[in-house]
């Protein structure tokens, strides 16, 4: 037979589980697109930057997506994308060296610069289009 003490517990027991779950559920909820975005993949992106020269494609697809910055110079550049997802940078990457940046693009256009060469280097700046 329970007492009222067991039965108390088992009560205050059973709404802490409940308040818990029920807390847990917007935080589930909320990993539930991008559990999605990655069981569609990565699109993964070569950037080669060269003095005056930002080489990738002009425009990609919307989605999860990793560029591969490549320093093929001689000088020190960098990576940024700035666009409806927001703005992301890898500031520098030294010769022969790489780098890599991970950004879900939304749809619109982007602006593409290397930071390293604001300034200096004309040509360091490309538009992408996401669609």
């Amino acid at each position: 037979m329970m007492t009222t003490t067991q039965s108390t517990a088992k009560s205050a027991l059973g709404r802490l589980v409940l308040t818990a779950a029920l807390t847990a559920l917007p935080i589930l909820t909320a990993c539930g697109p991008a559990k999605e975005a990655s069981s569609k993949g990565t699109q993964t992106v070569e950037v080669h930057l060269n003095e005056g020269t930002i080489q990738m494609p002009a425009s990609l697809p919307s989605g999860m997506t990793t560029f591969k910055v490549i320093n093929d110079g001689t000088s020190v550049h960098g990576f940024q994308i700035e666009g409806p997802s927001g703005d992301k940078q890898v500031p520098t990457v030294e010769p022969g060296q790489r780098a890599s940046l991970v950004m879900v693009l939304d749809p619109g256009t982007y602006r593409i610069v290397s930071p390293a060469d604001a300034g200096k280097t004309e040509g360091m700046e490309k538009a992408l289009n996401v669609t």
